[in-house]
């Protein structure tokens, strides 16, 4: 077995974690406060059966990827598995900790595969924040990133992980709405022939895109007729070179700075709570709750 893959001081209330494969064979032991289990449905039952401060973990994953629940057990914070291990590596050779860096396909995956994680070990607010952090990262690149590429976000989206997800969701979960609507705000055309052609995706997902580029649509050209004048929007960049801006209206006539020209800076997933499952319960939102 690979015990103790990470040691941390240990508090009054630490208990072991035994990973346990399909075999019930453990392959490796994680520490972690009995307190911070509060959030798992999953968790909180084994608890019951706790034995020598020790409960047994059944997992058919990686442990890369239950590393990432991990973390968020002891510390409530969202990283990748390429995150997590500088962070791991840091803190063991005592360096100073690594900014995330960019966000690749690679990272998105892994966030969308947490969502399932937290679907599994029944973690509503692990899911929220899987959310949150995606469209944190999102809203970053929208910032610093020319509106003339895709993000790394929608290649993340191979057939497989999404089957995975739409496999275990309904048209209402939040996680569907959010994929959805993120390829919808952030796709080019050359994604959704990808995804219309393709082979293996769901085509309840295809036609979920279609439906929100439609909408999207819609609320584009609603929004561009409330300025006046020939509907229309117009992309740029800000004198910095870095958040989009979208301006809704007509061109201003005579070079002043009247009124009639209406400036919006628009912002993906400005809602987030819609995109959250506590809504569904009535619970507060993880900002005001972790």
């Amino acid at each position: 077995m690979n015990r103790d893959r990470f040691r941390f001081p240990e508090a009054p209330d630490a208990i072991k974690l035994y990973i346990i494969d399909a075999a019930s064979k453990p392959i490796a032991r994680y520490t972690v406060r009995s307190s911070n289990l509060n959030t798992s449905g999953f968790l909180l039952a084994l608890l019951q059966d706790i034995s020598n401060g020790s409960i047994q973990v059944p997992w058919n994953g990686s442990l890369p990827h239950f590393e990432m629940y991990w973390l968020w057990l002891i510390s409530h914070q969202v990283k990748t598995t390429s995150e997590l291990k500088r962070t791991i590596t840091n803190n063991h050779t005592g360096g100073q900790r690594t900014m995330p860096g960019i966000t690749t396909k690679e990272d998105y995956a892994d966030l969308l595969r947490c969502w399932e994680i937290g679907l599994t070990f029944k973690d509503t607010c692990f899911m929220d924040m899987i959310a949150s952090s995606i469209i944190d990262r999102l809203r970053a690149w929208a910032e610093t990133t020319p509106s003339t590429s895709s993000p790394p976000f929608i290649y993340a989206l191979l057939s497989e992980l999404v089957r995975s997800i739409y496999s275990r969701s309904s048209p209402e979960t939040p996680i569907r709405r959010l994929i959805v609507d993120a390829v919808a705000y952030f796709g080019r055309n050359g994604d959704f022939v990808h995804f219309a052609s393709e082979v293996g995706y769901p085509m309840e997902f295809v036609k979920e895109v279609m439906l929100a580029l439609g909408k999207r649509k819609e609320m584009l050209e609603t929004l561009a007729l409330g300025g006046g004048g020939q509907p229309k929007s117009i992309l740029k960049q800000s004198s910095g070179g870095g958040a989009k801006v979208v301006r809704f209206g007509t061109e201003q006539q005579g070079g002043g700075g009247g009124s009639s020209d209406r400036v919006q800076k628009e912002v993906f997933a400005e809602n987030e709570c819609a995109y959250h499952l506590h809504t569904e319960v009535g619970a507060p939102c993880w900002r005001t709750s972790v």
